[in-house]
């Protein structure tokens, strides 16, 4: 029986398509001393190594660590995504994001099972 997963004509975006600013890992983050919460930080990058960006965060520390506010709704996020051709950041809510994984049909260990199947094969074609 099949798992329920979203059909490959999906026209959603995938995460993986789109590349990530995680909030954590921000260099001006990291030097801030650990109870100091801070309302605006200017970010500038590069994304793909082509598209250069600077975008202005609302950033606070939380018990979970650094968080921002999403630019366009204003929810709370760990990680911001901006969307492929595009310099505009948003969260996985206003995007719409769906995993890879929603669209795996096959349970782990079927999958698990068809890796060794393929890899037993090629190596008996290759051994040969």
């Amino acid at each position: 029986m099949d798992r329920p997963g979203r059909p490959k004509s999906s026209e959603r975006l995938r995460k993986e398509d789109c590349a990530a600013l995680v909030i954590r890992d921000l260099p001006i983050l990291l030097r801030r001393s650990g109870g100091e919460t801070i309302t605006s930080v200017d970010v500038d990058g590069v994304i793909a190594g082509t598209r250069p960006f600077r975008i202005q965060l609302q950033v606070r520390r939380t018990k979970q660590g650094w968080r921002c506010l999403c630019p366009s709704c204003n929810r709370r996020a760990a990680v911001i995504y901006f969307p492929p051709d595009s310099v505009e950041p948003e969260c996985r809510v206003c995007l719409r994001l769906v995993y890879e994984c929603q669209y795996d049909k096959l349970p782990a260990w079927a999958q698990a099972m068809r890796y060794e199947f393929e890899r037993m094969r090629s190596g008996r074609a290759s051994g040969g």
